[in-house]
């Protein structure tokens, strides 16, 4: 791994992180270099800390997860906020078009 993008990875601790960043950064880095499906498990797994790896090793069948988007489903479910109805009614009643901005534009 050396001379590799992954050292510029933050690790991933837990709710506080953005769980979404942590993954995009893999997900490039993995199309970037070329990597195969357990060097993404493996580096996702040593760029877990605190929370984030106590739940890795807290339970023996996640920890042996070694499939990419599984262990990717399973550190969702725990550490991805989900918004409440009312937030989400919120954010799209805020939602508003700018001049000459597409929907799909608008839609991300």
């Amino acid at each position: 791994m050396s001379n590799s993008l992954v050292a510029s990875l933050t690790p991933f601790k837990g709710k506080k992180d953005s769980f979404e960043f942590f993954i995009k950064q893999i997900n490039d880095i993995a199309r970037l270099e070329k990597w195969g499906e357990a060097k993404k498990v493996l580096v996702l797994k040593l760029n877990l800390k605190d929370e984030a790896l106590k739940f890795l090793v807290s339970n023996q069948k996640i920890e042996e997860i070694d499939n990419f988007d599984s262990l990717f489903n399973k550190l969702k479910e725990k550490f991805c906020i989900k918004p409440n109805f009312e937030q989400a009614q919120r954010q799209f009643n805020n939602l508003k078009q700018k001049v000459s901005q597409s929907i799909s534009d608008l839609a991300e």
